[in-house]
């Protein structure tokens, strides 16, 4: 576990209570949603979570989901809120490879879920998850 691994780890992990009451989508992912409403009427990958915010709003109307996060307790906090939803602890730097072949219409990463990983890990995970897109999939 790199040093910045474990630092999320272990801040996120005591902080789930705060971020289970945060309970609606921001203005801007609110927007996403409404511009693709089909794409995100269909199959959805919602990479860092949290406690689901976003899966109490994203995991009905979707065909399938699955939501990720790095914290065993946010995806804890998370199941509460969703006991039905598809929900995983993962490092989101390993989905490209995890979840493969699978295709996505929607592929989020809400927030501020990508800072949480280097650039380069940024830019791996962005050049990987791509090829899980649906023809129309939107990232």
């Amino acid at each position: 576990m790199t040093i910045q691994s474990k630092t999320n780890y272990l801040t996120f992990n005591g902080r789930a209570d705060h971020y289970a009451g945060l309970a609606d989508l921001f203005p801007g992912e609110r927007a996403l949603v409404e511009r693709y409403r089909t794409q995100f009427s269909g199959d959805v990958l919602d990479i860092a979570i949290g406690a689901g915010r976003t899966t109490r709003v994203l995991f009905p109307p979707a065909r399938s989901y699955i939501g990720i996060d790095y914290s065993p307790s946010m995806i804890e906090a998370a199941r509460l809120g969703s006991p039905a939803a598809d929900l995983r602890v993962m490092d989101m730097r390993e989905i490209p490879e995890s979840l493969n072949p699978a295709k996505y219409d929607v592929i989020l990463i809400s927030f501020n879920g990508i800072d949480y990983i280097s650039w380069q890990s940024r830019e791996t995970l962005l050049f990987g998850l791509r090829p899980l897109l649906s023809e129309t999939g939107v990232l």
